[in-house]
C-alpha cells in the first residue's frame, strides 16, 4: 500500500499532489512547499481539503527529540461545515440589520456590546471604530459625555452616575434622548432571556420640530380666539354669528341675556332652527316661526 512502515512522507506527497489535494501548480513545487511544514523542527497545525471527496483534515505535527516528527489528524469536515452555515447566517443577519429602516443595538447582561448596524453609528454620529464588540458601553457613554449630551460636568463622574441609575430592564420601555446637537433619538429597549438588552433608535428630530410648529400655532390661534372673544363681549349689542349652514358659531353673553338663552342652550354648534323652536316655545317671540328669518333678528349677525 501506499502508507507502510518505511514509506517516505515524499511518496505520500507526490500521491496527494498528483490527486490534487495541494492545488494547482506544479507538482514539484507543491511538494516541496508542502514539505517544508515538516523541515521547521517546530509545532505546527494546518488545514487541508481532500480532494474528491471534500473532507477538511486538521494537521497537527510537532517534532520529535531524535530529529523526525509525528502527525496527529482529526477530521474537522463537520465542524467547517457548521462553521460555514453559522457564517452565511451571520451574514444574512448582518444584511438584514444593515438595511433595517432604524438603528439597532444589543448588548448582554455585562453591558458589553454584542452588535449594532451602521444605522446605529450614524443617528449617534459615533466614529467610525469607537464600537467594537465585547467592549463596555461605557465607551459609548463616554464619548456622549464629552461631547455635552448627558449635561454639564466632569464625563467620568456623569458616566458613572449614568450607569448607576441604569436599571435592570426587565420590561419594555420607550424613552427619548437628545444630543448635544439637538438630534432628538427615540429608544425602544426590550429585555432578551439571557438578561442582555436590545435597543432600536429612531431618529424623531422632525417630528418632534413638528409637534412644537403645531403647539405654536395651536398656541397663536387660541390667543387669537380669546382676543376676539374679549372683543365681543365688550359690544354693548347683542351679537351673534353663524356659519352658511345656520349653526352658532359664537355669540356674546349680551345676546344670550336679551333672547334668554342659557350658555347650554348657546353652545356653538346648535342650529337656528332649534333656537327658533325655543323662542316659540317661551313666546319670546310673537308670529308663526315660518314668517321670521335670522335676518330679521336684530340681535343676529352672520
Amino acid at each position: 500500500g501506499l502508507v507502510r512502515d518505511g514509506g517516505t512522507l515524499r511518496d505520500a506527497m507526490r500521491y496527494q499532489a498528483d490527486r490534487g489535494d495541494f492545488g494547482t501548480g506544479d507538482k514539484d513545487d507543491l511538494i516541496e512547499r508542502a514539505n517544508a511544514i515538516y523541515q521547521r523542527g517546530e509545532t505546527v497545525s494546518y488545514e487541508r481539503t481532500i480532494a474528491g471527496s471534500g473532507r477538511t483534515l486538521q494537521f497537527n505535527v510537532a517534532p520529535t527529540p531524535d530529529g523526525g516528527y509525528v502527525t496527529i489528524t482529526t477530521d474537522v469536515t463537520e465542524r467547517k461545515r457548521a462553521e460555514a452555515e453559522l457564517a452565511e447566517k451571520e451574514a444574512q443577519l448582518r444584511v438584514a440589520l444593515e438595511n433595517m429602516p432604524g438603528s439597532i443595538r444589543l448588548i448582554d447582561s455585562d453591558r458589553n456590546f454584542v452588535l449594532c448596524n451602521q444605522q446605529y453609528i450614524d443617528l449617534y454620529d459615533f466614529p467610525e471604530g469607537l464600537l467594537k464588540v465585547g467592549d463596555s458601553i461605557r465607551v459609548e457613554n463616554l464619548f456622549c459625555a464629552q461631547r455635552g449630551d448627558l449635561g454639564p460636568g466632569d464625563p467620568e463622574t456623569l458616566v458613572d452616575k449614568w450607569l448607576a441609575d441604569a436599571p435592570e430592564r426587565t420590561e419594555r420601555e420607550d424613552w427619548e434622548y437628545t444630543l448635544e446637537s439637538g438630534k432628538v433619538l427615540q429608544v425602544r429597549t426590550a429585555p432578551l432571556p439571557d438578561r442582555g438588552v436590545v435597543n432600536v433608535v429612531t431618529d424623531i428630530t422632525e417630528r418632534k420640530r413638528a409637534e412644537e410648529a403645531l403647539r405654536k400655532v395651536q398656541e397663536q390661534a387660541e390667543e387669537a380666539e380669546a382676543r376676539l372673544m374679549d372683543a365681543v363681549e365688550n359690544i354693548s349689542e347683542g351679537f351673534a354669528l353663524y356659519d352658511s349652514d345656520d349653526r352658532l358659531l359664537l355669540c356674546n353673553k349680551t345676546y344670550q341675556d336679551i333672547w334668554g338663552y342659557s350658555d347650554s342652550e348657546a353652545m356653538p354648534g346648535v342650529h337656528w332652527d332649534d333656537l327658533d323652536r325655543l323662542d316659540i316655545e317661551r313666546s319670546t317671540v310673537i308670529g308663526e316661526r315660518g314668517n321670521r328669518s335670522r335676518s330679521n333678528s336684530p340681535t343676529a349677525a352672520g
